[in-house]
């Protein structure tokens, strides 16, 4: 994660290190893909989401960078209306503000989503991972989802001191 704040990755290692099908030995195999794959699907909708709202708190920051450049100048005879075009971005203002709470829904849903993957206790996990995608940056999330679950257990884990040596030699 080379351009991604630790302040905005930590958390979201944090729900990976938490999962509840990491916290104990992998006695049934199948149970334990099950509830991987269940928590991968649920994580990936939450990065997903933050990704979409995100884009769009980038796209509505460079309209309004547009929309504070000077207005209302003549060139040549030809002025612009200022009037139609206040009443233009009043009106996707009002659009905006819809994405931006159905954004915040979908983020939402998506935390709750998660939640049963994780311990009984994950409430401030939970609310650090919506505060980093609340703050986070579109390549950001970008590059959290693309690395993937950030750690690697193995699927079965010997505890027979025999295997063990067996598989070392």
């Amino acid at each position: 994660l080379r351009q991604t704040r630790s302040r905005i990755a930590v958390p979201f290692a944090a729900l990976q290190l938490q999962a509840t099908f990491r916290s104990g030995n992998v006695g049934e195999v199948q149970r334990f893909k099950q509830e991987s794959a269940d928590f991968d699907q649920a994580y990936k909708k939450l990065l997903a989401a933050g990704i979409r709202a995100a884009a769009q708190t980038e796209a509505d920051n460079e309209r309004n960078d547009d929309d504070n450049a000077p207005q209302g100048h003549h060139d040549e005879g030809v002025s612009t209306n200022v009037s139609a075009a206040n009443a233009l971005n009043e009106k996707q203002e009002d659009v905006t503000g819809a994405d931006e709470e159905d954004g915040d829904d979908e983020i939402d849903i998506a935390l709750k989503a998660l939640a049963p993957h994780l311990p009984a206790y994950s409430a401030e996990l939970l609310e650090a991972a919506g505060e980093a995608i609340d703050e986070a940056r579109k390549r950001e999330l970008e590059e959290i989802l693309a690395a993937g679950d950030m750690i690697t257990l193995p699927v079965d884990i010997v505890n027979d001191e025999a295997e063990i040596r067996r598989r070392i030699d």
